[in-house]
């Protein structure tokens, strides 16, 4: 019976692995004895304390200094957009979507940098790359704020001008209309739209949508020879 016995305790680490990658309990035990026993000073309830409080402040630094790195990134992006520097702009942005990868409103900065990329680029399989990663992007936007309007309107453009997917296009403008009714570009280009593919009354149904209560000028302009154009 000994003999099973300490054949049983030799085999166990081939079972459980090897000693040097299990914990030593013993150690661990004498660290759970040291706190939970009677005994404990109040010199180490006072380390312990002390230990907690400088690691809840490392932790608070590291927080803070991980959020400025994004914000960083951020305000850099934008810099470059404001000079048309697409590719730096979409490097700045990959760096804070690092930081903040559920913010919307950066998955909408990189679409628009990565789409003029697209625009810009002449090698035909680049081109395609760029422009379906601001397609991603701008996907991945409108995923995070259902209501958010501008990349709906990236993506409609984008399908319409740059993809040749001009009924995805129409779809979008379409979701995009229902939230925001009275944004004039999305309504002349549906118009445009339903014009390409015949649909003359509904065309000019919007064409004197915008004449009558459009804002902008130039789109009324645009509206009104469309419209005269069609008979209307």
């Amino acid at each position: 019976m000994k003999k099973m016995i300490l054949l049983a305790i030799f085999s166990l680490p081939f079972l459980t692995g090897c000693p040097w990658d299990r914990p030593d309990y013993g150690t661990l035990a004498e660290r759970l004895g040291e706190l939970e026993g009677d005994d404990v000073s109040e010199e180490r309830i006072d380390q312990l304390k002390s230990d907690i409080r400088r690691v809840d402040r490392e932790i608070d630094e590291t927080v803070e200094k991980v959020r400025n790195r994004g914000t960083y990134y951020k305000l850099l992006g934008l810099k470059y957009m404001d000079y048309e520097m697409w590719s730096e702009g979409a490097e700045a942005f990959d760096g804070a979507i690092q930081v903040y990868p559920e913010n919307s409103r950066l998955h909408y900065y990189r679409a628009v940098c990565l789409a003029q990329s697209g625009v810009n680029e002449s090698h035909v399989a680049r081109r395609r790359e760029l422009l379906e990663a601001a397609e991603f992007d701008y996907l991945r936007a409108v995923e995070q704020d259902r209501i958010y309007t501008s990349p709906l309107w990236g993506l409609a453009v984008l399908y319409v001008y740059e993809m040749d997917r001009a009924s995805e296009g129409a779809d979008v403008l379409d979701r995009l209309l229902k939230i925001e009714p009275s944004n004039e570009k999305a309504t002349f280009l549906r118009a445009e739209l339903y014009r390409e593919t015949g649909n003359k009354m509904a065309a000019l149904e919007l064409y004197r949508k915008l004449i009558v209560d459009g804002k902008n000028n130039d789109i009324k302009e645009e509206a009104e020879l469309r419209a005269a154009q069609l008979g209307g």
